[in-house]
């Protein structure tokens, strides 16, 4: 028996917000310009061969009106990635009335490569739009985004294992393992990996705080 071969999660991701874009009547040219980036640079973001920075997907999730984590791939590299769909019915987050499937294991979980070096995994079943809820793992040298990045809504970090440097406006906090971090993301932050040795943590985000 024959057997498919793997997604790429770039393609995956690029067919998506295509798809997404041109739902709600946006040309490539338009959509760029709402990013701040070139007609090219989106294009090949679109088309698989450039990865987005963190700062782009937050931009472009935002522009498309849509959960950050609705852009993630939905299958996997795992053995029952096959069984499971590329990539969710729709944008909008499923129904939760009547309970969707509340575990996701962690050979399941959607994955994605950043252009900084950093890969973040969804951590919850189905899209939240509410909430982004993710392992993020930091390579040594590796950081969130080239400049500052800020964006609506708080977020809460744990560091589970290596350090990472958390800079918000112009000072600099180093979280060691078994450290956390709660901040306003629409302050100006970055997250970088000075360590020898990758850095794992768990993030969440809350898009919609309570005010």
């Amino acid at each position: 028996m024959t057997t498919s071969p793997p997604l790429d999660p770039l393609s995956v991701l690029g067919e998506r917000i295509r798809e997404r874009r041109k739902a709600v009547g946006l040309s490539l040219r338009a959509l760029a310009g709402q990013l701040d980036m070139s007609a090219s640079a989106l294009s090949q973001i679109e088309t698989g061969r450039s990865q987005p920075s963190v700062a782009s997907l937050y931009e472009i999730s935002r522009a498309l009106n849509v959960p950050l984590d609705s852009l993630f791939l939905l299958a996997d590299h795992s053995p029952r990635a096959e069984s499971r769909p590329a990539v969710p019915a729709s944008w909008s987050a499923p129904e939760r009335e009547g309970g969707g499937e509340p575990v996701l294991r962690a050979a399941d979980r959607p994955r994605l490569g950043l252009d900084s070096g950093v890969n973040w995994e969804l951590l919850t079943a189905e899209a939240d739009p509410d909430v982004d809820f993710l392992y993020v793992s930091y390579p040594p040298a590796s950081c969130s985004s080239e400049g500052m990045l800020h964006h609506p809504g708080r977020e809460y970090g744990l560091v589970l294992k290596g350090t990472l440097t958390v800079t918000i406006e112009a000072e600099d906090r180093l979280l060691r393992s078994g450290d956390s971090i709660h901040l306003d993301s629409s302050i100006p932050h970055r997250l970088r990996n000075d360590g020898q040795v990758p850095a794992y943590a768990v993030w969440v985000v809350l898009r919609n705080p309570r005010t």
